[in-house]
């Protein structure tokens, strides 16, 4: 892979607050605004054990495309997820340009892309799932987009959501539907409004 300079140099991501700051601003996630505002759906069999698999499926194949994973070291429970990814990429040719690539929009938000890069001659942006779907994915991804679009004037033409199976195989959900970005953006507006006016009633 080709390293390109960060898009977004100036977003600082704290990683264990879970946190973006540009420029000393708070910046809320895409997944925390889809969350709190009720588009996750229900997540309750979400454990923590499902939350670090989800991690640790992102570092590995995350590793796997800067060509810095130790395969001898692999968890086995992850070794599925890294195959299915695999064929993921050489089954579509995806060329990944940028990895974990943080962005905001000046909407006011801020989030961390899987993969940006192509299919063919398609600007794709694709987010590693698991197994599960949940309905905010559709709006997530496309509010990535709008961020990417802001900060670079490329606008993607694929968004894809690739889950990554238990057996070593892989499901693509293209997420097309601009009704999905629609929502995305009336919930960035609502957790904007509900943040301001708390503010202002604690004031």
């Amino acid at each position: 892979m080709t390293t390109r300079p960060p898009v977004c140099p100036d977003l600082d991501f704290d990683e264990n607050r879970h946190v973006y700051t540009l420029h000393g601003r708070v910046l809320p996630s895409v997944t925390t605004i889809l969350a709190a505002e009720g588009l996750a759906g229900d997540v309750s069999h979400f454990t923590d054990e499902h939350r670090t698999m989800g991690t640790m499926r992102h570092l590995v194949t995350e590793l796997h495309d800067q060509g810095d994973l130790d395969e001898d070291s692999l968890d086995p429970a992850l070794v599925p997820a890294l195959d299915a990814w695999r064929r993921f990429v050489a089954d579509t040719g995806f060329e990944p340009h940028y990895i974990e690539e943080k962005v905001y929009s000046d909407l006011g938000y801020a989030g961390r892309i899987d993969r940006v890069g192509t299919i063919g001659r398609d600007l794709t942006i694709i987010d590693v799932k698991g197994a599960s779907d949940v309905p905010s994915y559709g709006p997530q991804v496309h509010l990535y987009a709008h961020a990417w679009r802001e900060r670079t004037g490329e606008q993607p033409t694929k968004l894809l959501c690739v889950h990554l199976q238990k057996d070593g195989t892989y499901r693509v959900k293209t997420h097309n539907d601009r009704t999905a970005l629609s929502v995305g953006l009336s919930a960035v507006t609502l957790h904007a409004w509900k943040r301001a006016n708390v503010r202002a009633r604690r004031g």
